[in-house]
């Protein structure tokens, strides 16, 4: 019976056993209904976003809302998802992924329902405001739980997540194409069916799917023995059956000492990467971040300084020496483009109907429908590019450096376009550019931070772009008061900045092909001084 395990240890690849094993393991059953599953996850993000932009007016209709307050429903929902981020982020670091992973979406089931009843502006805001709280960890708790469980090989799928995410646009653009057109109150149903489709979504993680909590999650708060018996249920449910044994659920590199027994964040040594000598990462112990949060005792109670311990101990983590630069980067990186793309966005359909109209009359409203969808339509090919692109020589970096180049472009050609040929091409660029953009961020935040702070990280990165989101409107809207192109600029510039934080970023996460059955060992990165990591 020893054969068996001694095979697959012999050749399985990976920095870590944790590696090793779920590389072991690879792409089943399971890893394939996650992909679908967390895909959900986005395509529920999207739809909800897109969908409080189209009840827009036909709520401002129903519940006679002043021009200056409208904007309050969109903001609240963002308001919603700010905090969600980050305390679902939060969260699921210190508690696990497998709570989160369910309870995120049964808020916005819950609350999508009860706001399709509101009776007043104010409830309608307060339900949407909840039903973001939900919304807003969706995404970052999907992530997390897909790439944690891939095998190294198989992590450019997380970037493949993005396809969902563009296809929830679309089914809330179909939707709003066939329920909205009619009676003001229209608006409830439309509300009703995406709530509808949330609740068929919910139901495929809960009746006919049991997630097992994250084996890198467990092993990283030093719960080996259930890392070890998660793994094997996945392996099984795989249906490949593998003897898992606790040293195959260490996640640490072979060779270095584990302080204290593990890698939690908290009480523990944090495991960093640093560069080797094949030009790629390697697992080494830093201090212990709690000292980070020392500092908190001088002006905080004590009670509260001990509750915040863990959050204050995870982001002293983020912004020691080896992560900083890149904390300050990513953050940056989705602040910049979220408050320049949602600028854009939630102006769109004001843009198209001024810059459509004809001197006989306004723009037809089911002309300037169609033609936002065909903006929604045009991200779904972005998604697929982005997917293919990180995987070439462009990797992660250059796939969003080019992308988010490409799109300040389109928004200039945006600017100076006349002709109705020439408005929707390049708002239709600007779609599949920026789409392209965000599906490698959105695989690229969870990919480069490791195991014990990823939740907080990328919970973090997505509340800031939730914050860029409820100031974008209002800053959209004073700039478009001095003029219809001010705001437009302003994106070109964010654009361009953002631009310039992903070529600066440190890390570059695309995997090496393994070719002949041996592993490429950064050769890549030991030519052009790109510096590679593994996912621990």
């Amino acid at each position: 019976m020893e054969s068996e395990p001694a095979t697959w240890r012999a050749t399985a690849q990976g920095e870590t056993p944790l590696d090793k094993t779920i590389n072991s393991i690879g792409m089943g059953r399971y890893q394939w209904a996650l992909l679908l599953l967390t895909g959900c996850g986005y395509a529920a993000d999207n739809a909800w976003l897109q969908g409080v932009a189209i009840i827009l007016p036909r709520v401002q209709k129903d519940f006679a809302v002043p021009d200056g307050q409208i904007g309050l429903l969109s903001s609240c929902t963002f308001a919603g998802m700010m905090l969600g981020a980050f305390a679902w982020g939060t969260w699921s670091d210190a508690n696990g992924r497998k709570l989160a992973f369910d309870g995120t979406l049964l808020l916005v089931t819950v609350f999508g329902f009860l706001s399709a009843f509101a009776g007043s502006f104010p409830t309608l805001c307060l339900g949407l405001f909840c039903l973001g709280l939900g919304l807003g960890g969706s995404m970052p708790t999907d992530g997390l739980v897909f790439v944690e469980n891939l095998p190294t090989s198989k992590q450019y799928l997380l970037t493949f997540l993005s396809v969902f995410f563009s296809m929830g646009s679309v089914a809330s653009s179909v939707l709003g194409l066939l329920i909205i057109p009619g009676p003001v109150e229209r608006w409830r149903w439309f509300l009703g069916s995406l709530a509808a489709l949330t609740t068929f979504f919910l139901s495929l993680r809960i009746v006919f799917f049991r997630l097992i909590e994250s084996p890198r999650y467990l092993a990283s708060s030093g719960r080996y023995e259930e890392a070890r018996v998660a793994l094997q249920k996945i392996a099984a449910y795989n249906g490949a059956p593998l003897p898992v044994a606790l040293s195959d659920v260490h996640d640490q590199a072979e060779g270095a000492s584990e302080a204290g027994g593990g890698s939690s964040v908290q009480g523990k040594a944090t495991r960093h990467r640093q560069p080797d000598s094949r030009g790629g990462y390697s697992a080494v112990a830093s201090s212990d971040p709690v000292e980070a949060s020392e500092g908190a005792e001088e002006w905080l109670p004590a009670a509260v300084s001990e509750a915040l311990a863990p959050l204050l101990a995870k982001y002293g983590a983020l912004f020691d020496d080896e992560w900083r630069l890149t904390t300050v980067l990513v953050w940056g990186i989705w602040t910049s483009v979220s408050l320049a793309y949602t600028m854009f966005n939630v102006f769109l359909p004001k843009f198209l109907e001024s810059r459509l109209s004809t001197p006989t009359g306004p723009s037809d409203p089911s002309a300037v429908m169609r033609d936002y969808l065909l903006y929604a339509t045009a991200s779904l090919p972005g998604s697929l590019l982005g997917a293919w692109s990180v995987e070439t020589r462009l990797g992660r970096k250059g796939t969003m450096a080019l992308s988010l180049f490409l799109t300040a472009v389109g928004m200039l050609s945006f600017i100076q376009a006349a002709k109705r040929w020439q408005i929707i091409l390049s708002s239709m660029t600007i779609s599949l550019t920026a789409t392209t953009a965000y599906a490698a961020l959105y695989g690229y935040t969870p990919e480069v931070f490791e195991t014990e702070v990823r939740g907080t990280a990328s919970g973090t990165a997505s509340g800031l772009s939730r914050l860029a989101g409820i100031i974008a409107p209002v800053l959209a809207g004073w700039l478009f008061s001095i003029s219809i192109n001010v705001p437009l600029v302003l994106s070109v510039i964010l654009f361009v900045t953002a631009a310039a934080m992903c070529l600066a970023l440190p890390i570059e996460t695309r995997r090496e092909r393994e070719r002949d059955g041996e592993l490429q060992e950064g050769e890549g990165g030991a030519g052009d001084g790109e510096r590679r990591c593994d996912v621990t």
